[in-house]
């Protein structure tokens, strides 16, 4: 008979350490699916060596279920001869007393609940709770006396209302996960995640790592990029909104769409479009599209574009190709008084600091070529010939010298940096040491 219910006992954790490992179901699910306290459940995972942390989500995790259950399963079965043979040598091992507990006596759980203990076997009290039928398999550390409980094992404050107020406090919740949903309930309320959210798959890893504040980000998209951008950019029913005035433009898109798969590359997109609507010039701002959607042309974490340059270097330094007068030394900044460049597009050569894509500056005069960054707030003019592939600008910074991979090869300050500007001649109107 000893025999017959520890196997049952050994099958029924089995199950349990199966669910477990599938990283579909959070400890308290296993409990009620099993009738047992989730205490039972951290055990039967802590016995068969998992510690109680969540598994990976891995292809091979049924085949680790299963040899986990089934060495669970034998570890148990040896376990209920054990227990049988300790019983007829001494018959204190299925009866404790040094806990001072028997049967019938009033008892009070962790949570506060009181129950009766209907029967005591293989150093387990198996509690009946207070308007339950069924009873539950406790350790002694998991009851005590009615009216002793200490304080310290006092009940966690009841959790906020509601799956999403928990999530957003990064309190737990319960969860069942399936091929193309995650249900998440809390008391009675339930909210479904289904695979057309464009953060499923984020948010299902971010449930199984217990990361329920993550979760609730994910499932709210629009919170990132306000709380990113302090509230200057929002998205609002699918759309982008710079403040008040709606946007759209294959940017917008493209940010759109890196948020929607939890690309963090949206965020450097984001800085580039607030700098991008300081630029005083409407005709600016829309030509700029073109300029950026160039494969060759980065945007950095701050919003500043990334572009080329070629330069000739002298004995003194490094000097525009066109005048030899403007400095172009790495840190250097280098500003024309921007009504001084042109701003029309349709004349393609014309004044103003030229920086541009990659495959369109191999083609400059110039013997060495610069990575400059440019404000998106200071670019004038996006010319119409070369296909988008050039700008005039107002102002520019120089970063670093590289080769004809665009590998930087010298990024070394030598000389006082400087800030000049210049006139449209590269004549030297003001010259800052910075």
């Amino acid at each position: 008979m000893t025999n017959t219910k520890a196997q049952a006992t050994a099958e029924r954790n089995a199950k349990i350490l199966a669910d477990f490992n599938t990283g579909n179901f959070s400890k308290a699910a296993i409990a009620r699916r099993f009738g047992v306290d989730e205490k039972t459940v951290r055990r039967v995972v802590k016995a068969a060596g998992n510690g109680g942390n969540k598994p990976q989500v891995a292809k091979d995790v049924k085949a680790s279920v299963k040899q986990k259950a089934q060495k669970a399963v034998g570890g148990a079965q040896k376990s209920a001869k054990a227990n049988t043979t300790a019983s007829v040598l001494s018959k204190s091992v299925n009866a404790p007393t040094q806990a001072g507990f028997k049967v019938g006596d009033k008892v009070e759980g962790a949570a506060g609940i009181v129950g009766t203990i209907k029967d005591v076997r293989n150093g387990m009290y198996h509690v009946q709770w207070l308007g339950r039928r069924s009873t539950v398999a406790l350790s002694a550390e998991d009851i005590f006396h009615a009216g002793t409980k200490p304080a310290e094992k006092a009940a966690p404050a009841p959790a906020q209302t509601g799956v999403k107020a928990a999530l957003q406090a990064g309190q737990a919740v319960e969860y069942v996960i399936t091929g193309d949903s995650i249900m998440l309930t809390l008391g009675n309320d339930v909210e479904i995640v289904d695979a057309s959210h464009q953060n499923y798959k984020a948010i299902k890893q971010a449930i199984v790592a217990e990361d329920y504040k993550t979760a609730y980000d994910l499932m709210n998209i629009s919170k990132a990029i306000t709380k990113f951008t302090q509230g200057a950019i929002s998205v609002r029913d699918g759309e982008l909104y710079y403040g008040e005035m709606r946007l759209r433009s294959s940017l917008v898109t493209r940010i759109l769409d890196m948020m929607a798969q939890g690309d963090e590359g949206f965020k450097s997109l984001v800085n580039f479009l607030e700098r991008l609507l300081k630029n005083p010039s409407k005709s600016s701002v829309e030509q700029l599209w073109g300029f950026i959607s160039h494969l060759d042309v980065d945007i950095d974490a701050d919003g500043y574009i990334i572009g080329w340059k070629k330069v000739r270097a002298k004995k003194d330094g490094l000097f525009d190709s066109r005048t030899g007068k403007v400095p172009n030394d790495i840190g250097n900044i280098v500003e024309m008084p921007r009504h001084m460049v042109d701003d029309n597009r349709d004349v393609t050569c014309s004044q103003g600091l030229h920086v541009g894509a990659w495959d369109y500056v191999t083609s400059f005069s110039g013997d060495t070529i610069l990575k400059v960054k440019v404000d998106p707030a200071d670019v004038v003019a996006v010319p119409t010939d070369y296909n988008d592939m050039k700008m005039r600008a107002a102002k520019y910074t120089v970063v670093a010298v590289v080769d004809k991979d665009r590998k930087e090869v010298n990024t070394a300050i030598t000389k006082p940096r400087v800030h000049v500007m210049v006139g449209t001649a590269g004549e030297l109107l003001s010259k800052t040491t910075l």
